[in-house]
């Protein structure tokens, strides 16, 4: 049974903090609207160069998402950076475990699992992207913001040089920028 339009039920958010993993960094800020059943939803990933970064920098999207009538997760994964930090695939497979996470527990969120998508800024929006392309099935749908998609592409260029003289220009800029 679908939620009524948002805009006619009464809001009752509540926003907690939720562990799927041992690491003090595998968590999620579940913003959950409770007047809401099968709802749709949102893991959001934080950007963060994958070294760096917190949810926190995602806070206003996740409101902004909440505001709009979805059920808001969002997602703190390990980073390459820290005590005892984590290598390349850890990030995407925290986002994994996250979104499995969040699916089995959709009676908790009243969330319907089947209308989930991921939201990444930067970093993060390489993140969700190969989480969900790496697991299909995993979300309806992946937003990618600012999303650097070839990486290793970029960093190789930077190393050889040859950054600025092939189409990998705009890549770079943007990612300096950052």
């Amino acid at each position: 049974q679908q939620s009524p339009p948002v805009d006619q039920l009464p809001r009752a958010v509540t926003t907690t903090t939720v562990a799927y993993g041992a690491d003090p960094r595998q968590n999620y800020d579940a913003t959950v609207d409770n007047a809401l059943t099968a709802a749709p939803w949102v893991a959001v990933v934080h950007g963060g160069s994958w070294a760096a970064g917190a949810k926190s920098s995602s806070a206003a999207v996740a409101a902004m998402f909440a505001a709009a009538g979805f059920q808001v997760f969002n997602v703190e994964y390990r980073v390459s950076y820290g005590n005892p930090g984590t290598a390349w695939p850890g990030m995407r497979d925290d986002v994994v475990a996250a979104v499995d996470h969040i699916k089995a527990n959709a009676a908790t969120f009243h969330i319907d699992p089947a209308r989930g998508a991921l939201y990444g800024f930067s970093a993060g929006a390489h993140i969700a992207v190969t989480a969900a392309v790496q697991t299909p099935g995993l979300t309806r749908a992946v937003v990618s913001v600012s999303g650097p998609l070839q990486p290793d592409r970029l960093r190789n260029s930077v190393y050889a040089g040859t950054a600025g003289t092939d189409e990998t220009t705009l890549a770079f800029q943007a990612v300096a920028a950052l």
